[in-house]
């Protein structure tokens, strides 16, 4: 079949893929006009230069499969159980407005395709459209929640292979020294790419060949699986080059490309399993010409397009009430104000106005900001106090674009975590983070920081999303961000026994 008569092909869509495409344009048409923040969300991820820039390819090879699949459904007939589930997801979706939670919102924003699709077309359609909005979900920003997990896991089975070889080394959290220098495994070294890129492919190859659940998870899990093998393999081959090479060795500094080249090898069973049991589009299918598709649709009665027009109301109304709703009950929350007073006297610290202060977070969106620094025997300290209301709409306190250095002034040096106690003996698990300013000569920063969620201290990641759901049954207070830093050019390790006496002594 030559190129031409493929594209011709193309436009040749019976009466079934018909009426789905019009139910897939108006979803489309709908979120953009009543989830408008949300879609700007995604736009500006997709968008930006970052893991996640293919979403738009993504997205739009889910709904060519989804087209394209709809041509193996016989008949349709509105199912009209499915509004429940609607029910339940615009539930979700209000819930995480209310508490600010945009991964809730994205996440039913997907969701809700598939069960409006039934609603209007019939239970067959859930086979259709289940996977490829799964393959959509992948590339949502909440990768981010994980990374502290992933990473762990990289550096506890580094660990083991070390101690398996019997190499050298001495090794702190996620510090590996050796005698050539140290090697920190970073957040980037995680797997998070790999592992996104697997599950993407794996989707996209049970999608398009409509394999059947059964069939679909062991795929699925075997790619998930080597994925993330291919991560250990590569930091555990860098750690050995840095070992026996040297840590200015090329392949060092070229480690991305490593490991690309070692997931390709890696994925090699899952490549060659998928293809073994592809089905190609036309075997035992016969395309319907346009003229037996619009016959079709003549022929389709002025009760059944009502009942699938109805049908698609009752849907998106379903979908849209609570939104309507939100704002009234944000209005008419009874909730605490959260009061911040940073002019307090403190036991040995003074406060002072800094006109040179260049460190501020990088978190966006906040209701309110306080800065103030101190100082105690020439030392100085910055302090910020961010607050977020769950009244301010569209703005969350824990995001994948928040960080407590700007990505675009500081270059991260390290991470790791610490739990401080403050002067009432409370346990405040926080995180430690080393930067260095871009542009400037040797200018080094430390900053010791964590989030107050509905009252409750806890490290930035996946615990401060979880703390969020409190807000339910007892709501407390707004959210914060609790960040304190300090120059540290002299010394990033008595910098950081610094502020955590200002936390002892002060908080």
């Amino acid at each position: 079949m030559s190129w031409i008569q493929k594209i011709k092909e193309i436009g040749r869509l019976s009466r079934i893929q018909m009426e789905f495409l019009f139910v897939l344009l108006t979803y489309f048409l709908v979120v953009v006009l009543f989830f408008y923040a949300d879609a700007a969300d995604l736009h500006k991820v997709w968008t930006t230069p970052q893991d996640l820039e293919y979403g738009y390819f993504i997205l739009a090879f889910a709904s060519m499969v989804m087209v394209r699949n709809s041509k193996f459904i016989e008949q349709t007939q509105p199912f009209y159980w499915s509004l429940l589930a609607l029910a339940c997801i615009a539930c979700v979706y209000w819930l995480g407005s209310f508490l600010e939670i945009r991964t809730f919102r994205h996440l039913c924003i997907i969701l809700g395709f598939p069960f409006v699709a039934l609603a209007v077309l019939g239970r067959e359609f859930w086979a259709v459209t289940w996977v490829p909005c799964c393959l959509v979900i992948v590339v949502l920003p909440a990768g981010y929640l994980v990374l502290p997990y992933l990473q762990q896991l990289t550096i506890d089975v580094v660990t083991f292979l070390i101690r398996l070889t019997s190499m050298t080394a001495y090794i702190e959290g996620a510090y590996i020294n050796v005698p050539e220098g140290v090697i920190w495994i970073k957040e980037g070294c995680s797997g998070q790419k790999y592992l996104i890129t697997a599950a993407t492919l794996a989707l996209m190859v049970i999608a398009y060949d409509r394999k059947s659940l059964f069939k679909s998870l062991p795929i699925l899990g075997l790619a998930l699986c080597l994925s993330i093998v291919a991560n250990w393999v590569r930091v555990f081959i860098l750690v050995l080059v840095g070992y026996y090479s040297g840590l200015d060795h090329p392949l060092m500094a070229d480690h991305d490309n490593l490991g690309w080249v070692v997931f390709l090898i890696m994925m090699t069973p899952f490549f060659y399993l998928s293809s073994k049991g592809v089905k190609r589009a036309s075997d035992g299918e016969s395309p319907p010409t346009t003229s037996e598709s619009v016959l079709v649709l003549q022929n389709l009665s002025v009760k059944a397009v009502s009942a699938r027009l109805l049908a698609l109301v009752c849907a998106l109304t379903v979908l849209l009430l609570p939104q309507a709703s939100e704002q009234y009950w944000l209005d008419n929350a009874n909730r605490s104000r959260t009061v911040i007073r940073l002019d307090m006297p403190l036991k040995s610290w003074e406060r002072f106005v800094r006109h040179d202060r260049f460190w501020y977070p990088g978190y966006s969106g906040a209701t309110k900001q306080h800065n103030a620094s101190y100082s105690l025997d020439g030392r100085e300290i910055d302090l910020s106090v961010l607050l977020y209301s769950t009244q301010a709409q569209g703005e969350e306190l824990d995001n994948s674009q928040n960080a407590v250095f700007d990505k675009k002034q500081w270059r991260i040096k390290s991470k790791h975590s610490v739990e401080l106690k403050d002067s009432l003996g409370v346990t405040i698990p926080a995180s430690v983070t080393y930067a260095v300013r871009a542009n400037s000569f040797g200018a080094q920063w430390v900053s010791i920081y964590w989030h107050n969620v509905n009252g409750n201290n806890v490290r930035p990641g996946l615990k401060s999303k979880l703390y969020s759901l409190t807000k339910i049954w007892d709501y407390k207070s707004d959210d914060m961000l609790v960040a304190i830093g300090a120059d540290c050019r002299s010394s990033c390790a008595l910098t950081e026994e610094l502020l955590t006496e200002f936390v002892r002594d002060e908080h």
